[in-house]
């Protein structure tokens, strides 16, 4: 599919204002990306259908139009992270999302947005939905990309040249993408910041009303809690002690209650197989949002989740990425089973 589209050079139309639109093969049914809309324009794949224009959900042609084909479009893994960032969503709907999507794909058939399946599992609002995809389709670099630059440099989590070299990127993609990156996710994405980094600074922003995540909480409904001081709020807590502390006497044993309930019902950890890169050893760990994972037996950071080909190769995959066998090529894979495993292990056992 390409990022590009098609470009329309003749009059645009009545009912589509110029600029990127969505759409779609009547034929085909690939999606691509239009810099103008023009009725009765051929499909640059089949080349026999015409293409129908599509409604973007918030705007966002890009993530409209992403190819699914073999799950974890990029578009929807920066949807996905902005929920999470913003606690939409918890780290495991995050990776149930996903694993829904994959199932899908093995169907051979195309999966849908990803927003629609935290919808409809009650995850996040359509509201919340359609608000953080507006968030997604914003002018960029804005202001909330030049707070996070130099709350970066500030806090020592990166220098100015990284920071700069990031932004001309962003910049560059601002000139062909409907939805730029905010600064950010393209330094996760980059590697120069880790995760923990980014939210780190996302969430001290919030709280000064500054940054991008304050800006996804005015989006999506969800406004940030900001302590201010108040002479009006002394007064009347002076005035309303009592109820006050009735109040809070109540929270505290509905967090008794609460903590009670969590204690009962946590969830246990999804273990998955790994395989170390570095010794070749397979152990069950629990998933975290980060790889490589430490190897319990040679102690090195290399192991990922292992998959299995359709020829029985056994190799170490990568979360979130397009995956094929390093040694047949197949791009038919699949999480290993047990006899996978012993025929991993007896293979290491020839001499």
């Amino acid at each position: 599919m390409g990022d590009e589209g098609v470009e329309d050079r003749g009059p645009g139309g009545n009912d589509f204002p110029s600029g990127y639109v969505a759409s779609e093969c009547e034929a085909c049914g690939k999606r691509f990306k239009l810099r103008k809309w023009r009725e009765g324009i051929k499909c640059p794949k089949c080349k026999d259908g015409k293409l129908a224009p599509l409604l973007a959900d918030g705007g966002a042609v890009d993530y409209c139009v992403a190819d699914r084909s073999e799950g974890y479009a990029r578009a929807d893994i920066r949807f996905a992270q902005w929920a999470k960032w913003a606690e939409l969503i918890t780290p495991r709907q995050y990776d149930q999302a996903f694993a829904a999507q994959n199932r899908i794909v093995k169907k051979k058939e195309n999966p849908p947005p990803i927003h629609e399946f935290m919808v409809e599992e009650g995850w996040i609002s359509e509201k919340q939905a359609l608000g953080l995809l507006e968030f997604m389709c914003r002018e960029r670099p804005d202001e909330d990309d030049r707070q996070f630059a130099r709350a970066v440099v500030e806090a020592g989590e990166a220098g100015s040249g990284e920071v700069e070299k990031v932004s001309k990127l962003q910049e560059k993609i601002a000139q062909k993408a409907n939805e730029t990156p905010p600064l950010c996710q393209l330094m996760f994405e980059k590697r120069i910041l880790s995760e923990s980094a980014v939210v780190s600074l996302l969430r001290m922003l919030r709280k000064k009303g500054q940054g991008p995540l304050y800006s996804v909480a005015e989006s999506t409904g969800k406004p940030p809690r900001i302590k201010t001081r108040k002479h009006g709020t002394r007064k009347a807590a002076r005035e309303n002690i009592q109820t006050i502390k009735r109040v809070a006497f109540v929270a505290i044993l509905f967090l008794l209650a609460a903590g009670v309930w969590y204690w009962q019902g946590r969830e246990t950890p999804y273990m998955f197989i790994a395989l170390c890169e570095s010794c070749g050893e397979t152990n069950r760990m629990a998933w975290e949002s980060s790889f490589p994972l430490e190897c319990p037996d040679c102690g090195e950071a290399a192991a990922y989740n292992a998959r299995v080909c359709e020829e029985g190769h056994v190799f170490p995959g990568r979360p979130y990425h397009s995956i094929s066998c390093p040694e047949c090529g197949s791009t038919t894979t699949r999480s290993p089973e047990e006899e996978d495993l012993q025929t991993l292990e007896e293979g290491n056992a020839e001499p």
